[in-house]
C-alpha cells in the first residue's frame, strides 16, 4: 500500500503543474522605508562616521542645490 501511495504522489508531482508566484505590485512602484534622521551616518544610532566626512557630504548636497 504503501509503494501505491508513493506512485500516486509521484504521478501528480508529474501532472499536476507548478503554481508560480503571483506578482502582488498591481503595478505600483515598491513601498519606500520612511528616513529616520537618528539612523543616518554620524547620527545618535547611526554609524560612526568622523565629522569631516559628514561635513564633506553636507557641502556637496548644498553645491549640488546650487
Amino acid at each position: 500500500m504503501r509503494r501505491l501511495a508513493q506512485a500516486g504522489c509521484l504521478a501528480l508531482t508529474l501532472v499536476v503543474p507548478q503554481l508560480h508566484a503571483q506578482d502582488a505590485s498591481f503595478g505600483a512602484p515598491p513601498l519606500a522605508a520612511p528616513r529616520n534622521a537618528a539612523l543616518a551616518p554620524g547620527a545618535r544610532y547611526g554609524s560612526r562616521v568622523p565629522p569631516a566626512l559628514i561635513a564633506a557630504a553636507w557641502v556637496e548636497r548644498v553645491l549640488a542645490r546650487r
